[in-house]
């Protein structure tokens, strides 16, 4: 067995799911931190394969992450022998189970019923799986501090056990009488109980009423005690609601609410007389600020009238000084304007030869990709033959993979057939004394020869009559109709799809999946090339002959190769450049000229215009200043402005009076007095209304309950339980008696097998020299059970240390697994930190044994001691890089 993959999701600590892929056939070590969910890893794959999916109570809900109800699911992709398995399992809400394998699938309850046929277990009636549950992984999956427990082993497990050695050492019974005798006790056990254990109908049957005649008179007792508790409950409400009305308290707390909302009044009409106060401020506020804005603004009137005044008399200065001036020449020299001609002609030379090299530079490109896109186009022609070519021989192929799947599955079901009509045909061969003979339909047979009879054959013998012979009774006719009829389907559909074999079929098919796949490589090489199709590639073929043609003068040589071309592009626009260097040069010179004659005109206009500008200025702010002071004086300004600040501080103080008033009634308890006051009361008039609806209720519920008459039902299946439990109870008598007859005979059949033990020890003593050389191991109870370990005498199992004891338990497991896997039987051996009491020394001979025992079987280590297992070699898998790859 090769457990493959693990994915677990929204089970206990693996909330966010965990996927571990490609385990190894041979050793895997998966190492996590403490509590970060490695036993859970063991816990998950344990349920996939062993707990039912329709699992329910505590054992089922201990696989929710704590705290969450999301749906616990585990998939597990594993082989057995040849065959590949996967399992797929969700827990409590939409509880589901699916395996499938090789095509096939089965769900929910037939998927469990294989998943048992596959791995040989057995399932509980009812809870979770036990380890005596797990078959033959409940004895190697060792969880964390189990390594040399006593091992839980039901009678399916020891008959997988006892199956695997007697193929080793052969049947040792008892003796014939022996066997006889455990037959029949055999039979009578099986009475009562299933090859597996399973209690039959009539002891199921007779236990499932007894149980269900408790749950009856369980639920009767319990209305009775519901009915009870009801009564008492109605009681009290009637008691508190009494008192209620006794006390007042509804009326009190009304009382103190009309009390605390006469403060709040009182509160709010002083808050309001606050509000009134602030906006008196506010317009206080307002008034003084105009009053200020209005003096503020004379003043600045004022200070600009002398700023203006101050730049009129900077403007008469600075006149006088550029009067000098204005009498410039105004002609520009004729050298600077030649000059700027002359630069002008050669940038024009400059600029036409450039633009021609710039033309054969392009026709120079334009060749060359011509020539590139040619070559590429006779490729891409070639691969479309070749696509082609192949497409029209694989239409020719008229297989389809369904109908080779089909086909398939029809020889192999006749094939199937056959074995089983020449399992049931009969062997003949004459040995006859003197010279008779035998014939059949005429036909005189070769009495020497060996001959198979697979249908009904009447013999003829001479000197003796007729000999009708039926092979395998009247089923073999069946048999070979069955085999008649799926040769002919078979033929048939090799008839119509045009082949004579399946095997013919077969390589056409796969011939033309080649065919395909190479038209599929083709098609990517010719996408390459042409990746928007030969079309596109031709357009832009005549494309660029077009424009080569366009771009080519009558008479004109082949272009020149593009670097040439380049070059001399690059040395036209050199030329260019320099000349449009030149040409700026003289353009500045001849504007400098020119700027230098305008500049002197236009500083004595601007200083002419600034002075005018601004002695119009001075007369506006002047007859401005005159009007403003017209209508009020500075000195009125003044008064204005203290007028305004007495009444804004007279307002301010009376706002402050108020304020203390407020605080002095301490706003903050009168609110909370009000509110706690409010609540009271309404929680106490839902209270008393919640109290009456209630007891109403329950009076209700009470009639109709005191009508079912529930004493007199209970005791009417008291009665019928205490006769279900009678009967159940002769039922076991008589099964436990025959179960005990049979266990006891076999346990003295088991203890005459002491030859059982040497198939164990023989493949665990290898392991045992290399970690405890010079020691032997004592096995019990046909190697099931390890009693004692010699070495210069025998130490009691149970007197080793802790870390011998996990060390010896672990060698026994990797012999038992050795045994198991040679039988065939389906073997994983899974560690989780069993090793964690071994020194250095003792843990590199237990990793030499672990490494030995893996190149067998598949061996799966959870462990939180990262650096030590470095000892087997191989690479760790770390639980958290795999944490969140299966939400």
């Amino acid at each position: 067995m090769w457990i493959r993959r693990i994915a677990v999701r929204n089970f206990r600590k693996l909330l966010h799911g965990a996927e571990i892929d490609e385990l190894k056939p041979g050793l895997t070590v998966i190492v996590g931190d403490n509590e970060e969910g490695k036993s859970t890893l063991l816990k998950a794959l344990q349920s996939a394969f062993f707990d039912r999916y329709k699992l329910t109570g505590d054992a089922a809900n201990d696989m929710k992450p704590f705290g969450s109800e999301v749906r616990p699911e585990v998939e597990v992709d594993f082989d057995v022998g040849q065959t590949s398995y996967r399992l797929k399992k969700g827990f409590l809400q939409s509880s589901s189970a699916l395996l499938e394998s090789n095509g096939d699938r089965w769900q929910n309850d037939s998927a469990e019923d294989q998943l048992r046929d596959v791995l040989g277990f057995s399932s509980p009636d009812r809870g979770a799986a036990k380890e005596k549950h797990r078959g033959l992984s409940g004895l190697l999956w060792v969880e964390q501090g189990k390594a040399f427990a006593p091992l839980q082993l039901n009678q399916d497990t020891r008959n997988a056990l006892h199956e695997a050695i007697e193929g080793e050492v052969g049947q040792v019974t008892g003796g014939e009488r022996g066997r006889k005798l455990l037959a029949t006790v055999t039979r009578n056990y099986d009475t009562y109980y299933t090859p597996t254990g399973r209690e039959k109908k009539e002891l199921k049957d007779t236990r499932g009423e007894v149980e269900s005649l408790k749950t009856q008179v369980e639920s009767l007792e319990s209305d009775l005690v519901l009915y009870d508790d009801k009564v008492d409950t109605l009681a009290n409400l009637k008691n508190i609601l009494a008192r209620y009305e006794s006390e007042g308290r509804l009326a009190q707390a009304q009382a103190e609410m009309q009390k605390a909302q006469d403060a709040v009044r009182k509160l709010e009409a002083v808050e309001e007389k606050i509000a009134n106060a602030e906006t008196s401020l506010n317009d206080a506020q307002t008034a003084r600020t105009l009053a200020q804005d209005a003096l503020n603004n004379r003043r600045d009137e004022a200070k600009s009238l002398q700023e203006v005044e101050r730049e009129a008399e900077h403007a008469t200065k600075e006149i006088e000084n550029l009067d000098a001036e204005r009498h410039l020449a105004t002609e520009v020299p004729d050298g600077a304007a030649e000059h700027l001609k002359v630069a002008r002609s050669a940038f024009e030379d400059a600029k036409s030869e450039r633009i021609a090299a710039q033309r054969e530079r392009r026709r120079s490109e334009l060749a060359a990709e011509l020539e590139r896109l040619l070559r590429r186009l006779g490729r891409a022609r070639k691969i479309e033959g070749e696509i082609e070519q192949k497409r029209q021989a694989a239409t020719q192929i008229r297989i389809e993979q369904t109908e080779l799947n089909a086909l398939k599955k029809k020889e192999s079901n006749l094939e199937k057939q056959r074995a089983a009509l020449e399992a049931v045909a009969t062997t003949i061969r004459f040995f006859p004394s003197g010279s008779q003979s035998v014939t059949v339909d005429g036909q005189k047979w070769k009495v020497e020869d060996q001959h198979r009879i697979t249908e009904r054959t009447t013999l003829a013998l001479k000197g003796f009559g007729k000999l009708e012979i039926t092979p395998g009774g009247e089923d073999v006719q069946i048999l070979r109709s069955a085999v008649s009829s799926s040769r002919n389907s078979l033929e048939a559909d090799l008839k119509r799809i045009g082949y004579d074999s399946v095997d013919s079929a077969y390589t056409a098919c796969r011939e033309r999946d080649s065919m395909l796949a190479d038209i599929k490589n083709a098609q990517s090489r010719l996408d390459e090339i042409a990746s928007q199709g030969l079309e596109q590639l031709r357009a832009e073929a005549n494309r660029l002959q077009e424009e080569l043609v366009s771009t080519t003068d009558d008479g004109s040589k082949s272009p020149a190769s593009v670097e040439i071309a380049k070059e001399r592009e690059q040395a036209a626009l050199s030329q260019e450049k320099e000349a449009d260097r030149t040409q700026v040069k003289a353009q500045k010179a001849l504007e400098a000229e020119r700027e230098n004659v305008a500049t002197a005109r236009e500083r004595w206009v601007e200083a002419k215009s600034a002075l005018t500008q601004r002695q119009k200025e001075i007369g506006r702010l002047q007859i401005q200043l005159a009007r403003d002071r017209r209508k009020k004086s500075d000195a009125d300004l003044n008064k204005d402005v203290e007028a305004a600040t007495r009444m804004y501080d007279t307002r301010t103080a009376a706002l402050h009076e108020l304020q203390t008033q407020r605080e002095g009634m301490s706003p903050d308890s009168i609110w909370a007095e009000q509110q706690r006051s409010q609540d009271v009361y309404q929680n106490l008039q839902k209270q008393i209304t919640k109290d009456k609806e209630q007891a109403d209720k329950l009076e209700g519920e009470l009639r109709g309950i005191g009508q079912k008459g529930l004493g007199e039902a209970a005791q009417q299946k008291r009665g019928e339980l205490e006769a279900a439990t009678q009967n159940l109870a002769r039922l076991e008598l008589d099964a436990n008696a025959w179960k005990l007859l049979r266990d006891t005979l076999q346990q003295a059949e088991h203890k005459a097998k002491e030859i059982f033990l040497a198939p164990v020890t023989e493949r665990l003593q290898p392991y045992m020299n290399l970690v405890f050389p010079g020691t032997k191991l004592q096995l019990d109870d046909e190697g099931m059970e390890i009693a004692a370990l010699h070495r210069t005498h025998d130490e009691p199992f149970a007197s080793l240390s802790i870390g011998t004891r996990e060390q010896i338990a672990v060698l026994a497991r990797l012999a038992l697994a050795d045994l198991l896997r040679e039988k065939g039987k389906p073997v994983v051996l899974i560690l989780d930190d069993a090793l964690v009491n071994c020194d250095d020394e003792r843990f590199k001979r237990m990793a030499h044994a672990l490494r030995k025992a893996a190149e067998n079987v598949q061996i799966i280590i959870l462990t939180c001691h990262e650096a030590r297992y470095q000892e087997l070699g191989v690479p760790p898998v770390r639980l958290m890089d795999c944490k969140g790859a299966a939400a």
